[in-house]
C-alpha cells in the first residue's frame, strides 16, 4: 500500500488490493462476529408489549355549569366553586402510578410480585413462565436473590419498583388528551394482566380519595350553610352540597372512575424485543469494521518493521 506522506492521504485502489488480498481473513472475521451476533440474538428471551388506550372519565359539564352561575356569589362567602380539572386528574393518576407507594401496594398480592420478579422468559407451548433460579427456587418454593438490598431472599421493593418503571410507560396525546399506557413482559398473558390490574387499582384509589374529599366537603358546607345569613348564598352552598353527592353517586356507580378504557389491554401475538435482525446487521457491520482495522493495521505495521530494517 502506498502512502503520500506529504498529504496523508491513501491511494484507494492499493486499499482495494489490500482487501481483495486479505479477503480470506476479512471474511473469517466477519463471519465470527455474525456467529456471535446470531447467538446472542437467539439467547435473548421475548418480549411482548400490552398496549391500552384510555381517557378521562371527568364528567366537567355539571362542574362548569355551576362554576359559571354561582363563582361570583360563592366567593362573597369564601367558598371556592370546583373547576374542570380532567387535565389535572390524568397527570395525577400518571403520577400515583409511577409512584413507590403504588407499586408497593400494587405488588403487595405475592402472585403479582412473583410474576414480576420470578420470570426469566416465558414457555410459549406450555404457556408457563420460565422461572430465574437465581432469583426463586422452584423447589423448595422460596426466594433465594442475593442481590444488593435483597431480604430473605426476595428482591427488594425499591428494586423491583425500578425493574417495574423500565417496562411501565405512559404517554398523553397533547392533541386528543388520549393516556396509551404499555407494559413489557416475557408473557404475553401476564402483560396484560398486569396492565389491567394497574388501572384497575388506580380507579379505585381515586374513587375513594375523591369520595372522601367529597365526604369531608360536605360537612365543612353544612357548617357554612348554618352560619350563611344570605338566601343567596345559603343557595350557593346547596348546590355545592348537591355536586358532591352526586360525585359520591357517581363514584359509587362507576368502575372505571378516574380514567375509562377506549382500548382494552390485549396479548400481542408479535414480540415488540428483541430486534434480531437488527442485532445480526449490527454484528456483521461491526465485523467488516473490525476486520477492515485489524487488516488495516497489520499492513502498517509490516510496512513499518520493513522500513526500520532497511
Amino acid at each position: 500500500m502506498e502512502i503520500n506522506h506529504k498529504n496523508e492521504n491513501i491511494d484507494l485502489s492499493a486499499l482495494i488490493k489490500l482487501a481483495w488480498s486479505e479477503k480470506f481473513k476479512i471474511v473469517f472475521i466477519t463471519t465470527i462476529f455474525l456467529i456471535g451476533s446470531i447467538y446472542y440474538a437467539l439467547s435473548l428471551p421475548n418480549i411482548y408489549r400490552s398496549e391500552a388506550t384510555l381517557a378521562s372519565s371527568s364528567d366537567s359539564s355539571n362542574v362548569s355549569s355551576i362554576r359559571s352561575q354561582y363563582s361570583a356569589v360563592a366567593s362573597l362567602a369564601g367558598i371556592a366553586v370546583p373547576t374542570d380539572n380532567s387535565s389535572k386528574k390524568i397527570a395525577e393518576s400518571i403520577e400515583i402510578m409511577k409512584s413507590l407507594n403504588f407499586f408497593k401496594e400494587f405488588s403487595s398480592d405475592e402472585k403479582i410480585f412473583f410474576n414480576l420478579q420470578a420470570p426469566m422468559g416465558w414457555d410459549e407451548n406450555l404457556n408457563i413462565l420460565i422461572v430465574d433460579p437465581s432469583k426463586f427456587d422452584s423447589v423448595k418454593k422460596k426466594w433465594v436473590s442475593s442481590a444488593p438490598f435483597a431480604k430473605n431472599g426476595k428482591p427488594s421493593i425499591q428494586s423491583a419498583h425500578r425493574e417495574f418503571l423500565e417496562n411501565f410507560k405512559v404517554s398523553v396525546d397533547k392533541q386528543t388528551g388520549f393516556v396509551h399506557m404499555y407494559f413489557d413482559h416475557y408473557s404475553p398473558y401476564i402483560a396484560k394482566e398486569i396492565l389491567n390490574g394497574l388501572i384497575e387499582m388506580i380507579n379505585e384509589i381515586l374513587r375513594e380519595k375523591d369520595i372522601s374529599i367529597a365526604n369531608n366537603s360536605i360537612n365543612y358546607l353544612q357548617e357554612e350553610a348554618k352560619k350563611a345569613s344570605l338566601n343567596d348564598v345559603r343557595l350557593v352552598i346547596n348546590n355545592l352540597i348537591q355536586k358532591q353527592i352526586e360525585t359520591i353517586t357517581l363514584a359509587n356507580a362507576t368502575p372505571q372512575y378516574a380514567l375509562k378504557i377506549l382500548s382494552e389491554p390485549n396479548a400481542p401475538e408479535i414480540r415488540i424485543q428483541p430486534k434480531r435482525a437488527l442485532i445480526a446487521q449490527f454484528g456483521l457491520i461491526m465485523g467488516l469494521v473490525f476486520s477492515s482495522i485489524f487488516v488495516l493495521l497489520k499492513n502498517y505495521l509490516f510496512i513499518a518493521n520493513k522500513r526500520t530494517d532497511n
